[in-house]
């Protein structure tokens, strides 16, 4: 009967899903309200587009007005990633994890599927309607122009003011933090 990790299983899923949480910062950041129920890869998710409605002047009346017809546009998000952080266990690692002692190579395979997915969602940028600043530039350097012309293009586009968020690589947090 060829070995199996069925029992011990249950505490390795837990304890990479702790390190994804712990790891994984950008499907915090981003709006995923769109689907409760789970997918598999090749699926897609359908998320809601608002359709514009016009303001008018009421017209008193004794009839009421006909209702303009709205159409619900959707756009197909499709779920294309499929990742995995593989590594050996040996007999000794098993027995570790069901006697609850923790296995640092479970831990560092969460953080590497985190890490992956942290960089799809970053990679996403390129898809970004509107953008600021100089492609290869650190911003920062010298003044905050970077940070001014992204609220003021947000603003712009009439996005909510409430749960922005800005994402910084090392250099940039340095720049802006002054700490170099």
């Amino acid at each position: 009967m060829p070995n199996t990790l069925d029992d011990v299983m249950p505490k390795i899923l837990s304890s990479a899903l702790e390190s994804l949480r712990e790891n994984c910062i950008m499907p915090r950041l981003v709006n995923a309200d769109f689907s409760s129920d789970a997918a598999s890869k090749g699926d897609s998710i359908n998320v809601p587009v608002p359709t514009a409605i016009l303001a008018r002047d009421v017209q008193p009346a004794n009839v009421a007005p006909n209702p303009e017809d709205l159409i619900v546009n959707t756009v197909p998000i499709p779920l294309n990633y499929w990742k995995e952080a593989s590594f050996y266990l040996t007999d000794r690692d098993q027995m570790n994890i069901m006697n609850g002692i923790d296995v640092m190579q479970v831990r560092e395979a969460g953080k590497s599927i985190a890490n992956a997915i942290d960089l799809s969602l970053l990679n996403l940028y390129v898809k970004a309607y509107w953008h600021t600043g100089t492609a290869g530039t650190t911003p920062f350097a010298t003044d905050t122009t970077a940070a001014q012309n992204a609220r003021k293009l947000l603003n712009a586009a009439a996005c909510p003011p409430q749960d922005r968020r800005m994402v910084l690589d090392v250099d940039s947090d340095a720049n802006a933090s002054g700490w170099n």
